[in-house]
C-alpha cells in the first residue's frame, strides 16, 4: 500500500479535509488514490506528447498527508487562511491535513500574530527543526489613479513590542514584516522567505535522483540553485560544483557555507557553450518559467549528462524538446507528488547527450 493509499482510509472518493470544495488550496480530494495518480502522471505524459516527445513516464513517487513544512496564506483583518475556490475570499484554516503536525500545532499562534499587525496581505510560513520562520507581505495601500501605490506604514512601537512578546511565548525562529528583520531567536543558514521544497521527504526524494544520476561527474554546474537544495549535497559527495542563481542573499548564504556560488541572471546570461564545456553534468532547476535561454546553449554545448527538475510540465516539455533536438536524449522522467492534492507536481528528467 502506498503512501497516497493510506490517506484516505474510509473510502476511496471521501475528502479528508471538510473545506475540501470551499478552500482553493486542494483540488483531487474526491477521486481514488489509482485515479488520483493517474491523473497527475497524465499531466506529465501530455504535456511531453504535446512537443512530440513520446517517452516512458515512471509512475508518480508519492507523499503522505501531513507532510508539508512551508505554505503561504493571505491574512485580512486577523483571519488567516486560503483563498475560496475561483474567489478572492478568504477561507479560515483552524487545521489543514496537508501541513505537518508541528506546522498545526503553530496556525493559532499565527492568527495572533496577524491579528497584532492587522491590515492585509499574504504571509509565508516555513517550519524549521528551530520553529517558525514567518514573513508577512503587507498589501500596498491604492493610490489616486495614474500612482503608484503607497507602500504600507511601519509597525507602531506598541505593535512591536506585542509581537515580541508573542514570539517570546512561542517557538519561532525568525518573524519579518515587509522585508524587515523583526525578531530572531535563532540565526538560520538561508535568507527569510526563500524557496524551499515544500516537504522533507520530497526535497529527499529529489536530491537522490540528482545525486543518482550524476554520481560519476566530478564537475558540475548546478544552475538556478537558490539557497543549495542540491548544490550542498553535491558538494557534500566531493563533486567539484559551481552554483549559480538570480538571487544574492542565496548565493551569499552559500558563500558562507564555504560552497562556490555565483550571482547570475539566467535568463539574460545564460551559460555559453563554452563555459559549459567545463562541466560533465549540468543540474537546473527552474522556476515555472522554464529555462528557454539556458537550454539553447546547453543543446549545442558539449555536456554529457543534463539533471533538469522542474514544477511546471508545460515549460518542462518544452526545454526538453530543445535539449533533444540538440541531441541529448531522455533516459528517464521521474514525477514527484509535491505539492499533493494539486494540479502542481514536481519532475526529475535525466538526459544524455548522444
Amino acid at each position: 500500500m502506498s503512501a497516497i493509499d493510506t490517506i484516505s482510509p474510509k473510502g476511496a472518493q471521501e475528502p479528508i479535509c471538510s473545506l475540501f470544495g470551499l478552500c482553493g488550496g486542494c483540488a483531487f480530494q474526491d477521486l481514488s488514490p489509482g485515479d488520483y495518480r493517474r491523473m497527475k502522471k497524465n499531466f506529465v505524459v501530455a504535456a511531453l506528447r504535446a512537443k512530440g516527445l513520446n517517452v516512458p513516464v515512471a509512475d508518480v513517487w508519492p507523499l503522505p498527508a501531513h507532510s508539508r513544512r512551508r505554505a503561504t496564506f493571505e491574512y485580512r483583518a486577523g483571519m488567516v487562511g486560503f483563498h475560496e475556490n475561483k474567489s478572492h475570499n478568504i477561507v479560515a484554516v483552524d487545521v489543514c491535513p496537508v501541513l505537518t503536525p508541528a506546522f498545526n500545532d503553530f496556525l493559532p499562534m499565527l492568527r495572533q500574530l496577524a491579528a497584532c499587525i492587522s491590515g492585509a496581505g499574504d504571509v509565508s510560513v516555513l517550519m524549521t527543526d528551530a520553529g517558525a520562520d514567518v514573513a508577512f507581505h503587507p498589501t500596498a495601500f491604492p493610490s489616486p489613479k495614474g500612482k503608484a501605490k503607497k507602500k504600507p506604514a511601519n509597525l507602531c512601537v506598541a505593535v512591536l513590542q506585542d509581537l515580541m512578546t508573542l514570539c517570546q511565548s512561542a517557538k519561532i525562529a525568525r518573524l519579518s514584516y515587509d522585508n524587515q528583520l523583526l525578531y530572531q531567536s535563532v540565526t538560520l543558514p538561508f535568507p527569510p522567505d526563500c524557496f524551499m521544497q515544500p516537504s522533507v521527504a520530497g526535497q529527499e526524494k529529489l536530491t537522490a535522483l540528482v545525486l543518482e544520476a550524476v554520481k560519476d561527474c566530478p564537475r558540475v554546474l548546478d544552475l538556478f540553485c537558490g539557497i543549495g537544495t542540491f548544490t550542498i549535497p553535491l558538494a557534500q559527495a566531493s563533486h567539484t560544483v559551481l552554483g549559480a542563481d538570480i538571487t544574492d542573499t542565496a548565493i551569499e548564504s552559500l558563500q558562507k557555507a564555504g560552497v562556490s556560488a555565483v550571482v547570475r541572471d539566467l535568463f539574460r546570461q545564460p551559460f555559453a557553450a563554452a563555459e559549459l564545456g567545463a562541466y560533465d553534468a549540468v543540474v537546473l532547476d527552474p522556476a515555472r518559467a522554464g529555462a528557454k535561454a539556458q537550454c539553447a546553449a546547453l543543446a549545442s554545448s558539449t555536456v554529457l549528462t543534463v539533471v533538469m527538475v522542474s514544477c511546471n510540465p508545460i515549460t518542462m516539455a518544452a526545454d526538453l524538446a530543445t535539449l533533444t533536438a540538440g541531441g541529448y536524449r531522455i533516459l528517464s522522467v521521474q514525477p514527484v507528488d509535491q505539492f499533493i492534492y494539486t494540479k502542481h507536481l514536481e519532475c526529475v528528467c535525466i538526459l544524455k547527450k548522444m
